[in-house]
């Protein structure tokens, strides 16, 4: 995770804000391998001889979440922002 960019695209952003957004890119990433794990497990039981269908690699699990944090992180603003308007 770049520190700069995550610092630069949160600023004004409030503890509560910068939580939920974090949950959020989890809770999808999470979300994408249990989907892809059941897309794995249906592919082995219709082709239990295929050794091309391999285990599940669960090595991605924290590069997901953090590419889905950017992803957030591109479409949120702070809660402030919402409230008070932005000084120049």
């Amino acid at each position: 995770m770049d520190l700069e960019y995550l610092a630069k695209t949160t600023h004004g952003f409030s503890g509560a804000d910068l939580t939920e957004i974090c949950q959020r890119a989890c809770k999808l990433a999470i979300r994408e391998a249990i989907e892809q794990e059941i897309r794995r497990e249906r592919d082995r039981a219709d082709n239990p001889d295929d050794d091309m269908v391999s285990g599940a690699d669960r090595s991605g699990g924290i590069t997901n979440c953090a590419n889905r944090l950017r992803g957030k992180l591109a479409l949120t603003r702070s809660s402030k922002s919402l409230i008070w308007p932005q000084s120049q």
